[in-house]
């Protein structure tokens, strides 16, 4: 299945990324708009999200042996943009752990807030690892990475929006992520990605069937 965006999430990304590039201006309208949309969003899958299988979960007490083997992988990986393309990939899989969670335990709030907050330290050093990178996205390697990390981000909000829906018990903690990955990437891409491009991006996101 795939993507599809709202035109409220759709400018809720705009408004995000595009923020250090634009003249102040008023966003409270789209506000009303944002609440009434949320309750048509579709689902984003497993599929969606590119992982086909979850396996051990933060709610797992041998999780700490998924996330050695992460930090081995990134070790060994041979270059910066590899280990931040990874970090990427580790991003996604914990927004996928967190919807497996959230299937599994959907009234465990002590569940739900340790997959979130599992999340939340992957967009930390996530992050780190984009923002220590010394080129920009005319070096064609970064800029497919780029492209991924727009794709990946647009879902993830779609993704905790649905969350939000089914799961009010944690949507204060959900929304508060969703608001730091949009500081994080607005900054991200503030460093790495020139105006235009960022734009076609966008585009290319909110355009999609």
């Amino acid at each position: 299945m795939k993507i599809k965006i709202t035109c409220a999430l759709g400018a809720f990304l705009l408004v995000a990324l595009l923020a250090p590039f634009s003249l102040p201006h008023e966003t409270e309208a789209p506000h009303e708009e944002s609440a009434e949309a949320t309750s048509t969003i579709p689902g984003i899958t497993f599929e969606d999200l590119g992982v086909t299988k979850t396996g051990l979960l933060p709610t797992n007490p041998f999780y700490f042996v998924k996330e050695w083997e992460r930090k081995v992988r990134l070790l060994i990986a041979a270059s910066p943009i590899k280990r931040a393309d990874l970090e990427l990939k580790f991003t996604n899989e914990k927004a996928a752990e967190l919807k497996k969670v959230a299937e599994n335990n959907p009234e465990n709030k002590e569940a739900l807030e340790r997959a979130i907050d599992n999340y939340n330290k992957g967009v930390d050093r996530l992050r780190v690892r984009l923002e220590a990178l010394q080129e920009t996205s005319n070096n064609p390697n970064i800029d497919e990475l780029l492209e991924r990390l727009t794709d990946r981000t647009a879902k993830h909000q779609q993704l905790f929006e649905e969350l939000k829906e089914k799961h009010q018990v944690v949507g204060d903690e959900l929304g508060k992520s969703q608001d730091k990955v949009n500081e994080a990437m607005t900054q991200v891409f503030n460093k790495l990605d020139k105006t235009e491009k960022l734009q076609e991006r966008l585009e290319k996101i909110l355009n999609k069937d």
